[in-house]
């Protein structure tokens, strides 16, 4: 899958004549005319180059003002949405002017593993599932940092701010908190430096992230040992994310980060995204998180989900959806993946056994007196 973005005509001929010339995430369910509209109005000017999203080259890692200017710009969009429950995916624009649609069935049969790759997994099963992780919630926690920016920002402006600021971040992005929630000022030239002084805090208190999870670090290992293929998902820039798994000592750990440049508008996307980078259908991709927005996102794509029980953060009731509940990584093997895929295509709308048929149950036979 390519995006496109021509500099000059001759380019623009010649690559679409080899691949689509755009790509764009899709939102849940759009018309056909809405949906080329749309993607017709928001291919890139010119002066670009072309990038492809399955093999992205990796970007140098920013200065501390460039860095902080990308931090700024991630906390100013908020929390990521969970997605629509039925019909997330892709949209592809081919040079013909046609519009296809990539979305989770579509994804579940073009990334099935077929021929020799079949073969190889039915020699090692393990293989043939993939592992996603928040980032930003079970590798380090960017919430508990942001909190802890919130009052270093107000002890330096001398701002009133409540003792516990963790409920501010449910509240949107920064600017909607400093106008609406705590009403420190209604001018925007005022709240763009208070937002950039926060992204400044957020800084430093990546400087020296928590640390993981309970048990992440050998289920890692132990992974890695098996050959599966392990990627994470967050809302931070790639040079941040790269930089906080080289200090959490995690970086030789993910086969790939799907970051904030790949413009993914909701949780469901970068699930798909990491599936496909990953190359593993998405409904064999299991997804690790503790919120139950991500467990709610990993099913609408057919991904299987777990829930971390982390206490003072999220209670277990809060996670009863999620496939398997766990409070430690530790208590966590592959046989328990294993099983936990193990009764895929037996829920309901998808077991072909609950669909309805035309034909009438089967005749019983009747034992007569001479048939005895």
């Amino acid at each position: 899958l390519y995006v496109l973005y021509p500099s000059t005509a001759e380019q623009t001929v010649q690559a679409s004549r080899e691949q689509p010339a755009s790509m764009q995430a899709l939102r849940g369910h759009r018309p056909a005319c809405r949906a080329q509209s749309r993607a017709l109005s928001t291919i890139k000017p010119a002066g670009r180059r072309m990038q492809c999203l399955c093999t992205a080259q990796p970007q140098p890692e920013p200065g501390n003002q460039q860095q902080q200017k990308l931090l700024a710009g991630v906390l100013g969009r908020g929390d990521q949405p969970v997605g629509s429950a039925h019909g997330e995916g892709f949209e592809l624009l081919l040079p013909s002017g046609r519009v296809t649609r990539l979305d989770v069935d579509s994804l579940n049969e073009k990334l099935k593993h077929t021929g020799a790759a079949r073969l190889r997994n039915a020699q090692a099963p393990d293989q043939a599932y993939g592992l996603i992780f928040n980032f930003d919630h079970l590798v380090t926690d960017t919430r508990h940092m942001l909190a802890t920016a919130w009052g270093a920002l107000a002890a330096e402006k001398g701002l009133p701010c409540p003792s516990d600021t963790s409920y501010l971040l449910e509240k949107g992005p920064p600017e909607r908190v400093i106008t609406n929630v705590l009403g420190w000022t209604q001018d925007m030239k005022v709240v763009r430096e208070l937002c950039w002084d926060l992204s400044k805090h957020m800084i430093e208190a990546l400087a020296t992230p928590p640390p993981p999870v309970p048990g992440l670090r050998g289920w890692l290992e132990l992974a890695s040992s098996y050959n599966l293929p392990c990627a994470a998902v967050t809302t931070l820039d790639r040079a941040t994310a790269r930089r906080t798994c080289e200090r959490l000592q995690l970086h030789d750990h993910f086969n790939l980060l799907i970051t904030a440049e790949d413009e993914q508008e909701t949780q469901a996307q970068a699930l798909l995204a990491a599936a496909m980078r990953l190359q593993r259908p998405p409904d064999h991709c299991l997804f690790f998180d503790d919120t139950p927005s991500g467990i709610t996102a990993a099913h609408n794509v057919s991904m299987k989900a777990v829930g971390m029980i982390r206490r003072g953060v999220m209670p277990a009731w809060k996670l009863r959806q999620a496939d398997l509940t766990l409070a430690c990584l530790s208590e966590l093997n592959v046989v328990n993946v294993r099983r936990i895929f193990a009764n895929s295509g037996t829920e309901f709308g998808k077991d072909l056994a609950k669909q309805i048929s035309n034909e009438g149950p089967p005749r019983k036979r009747r034992a007569a007196i001479g048939t005895l």
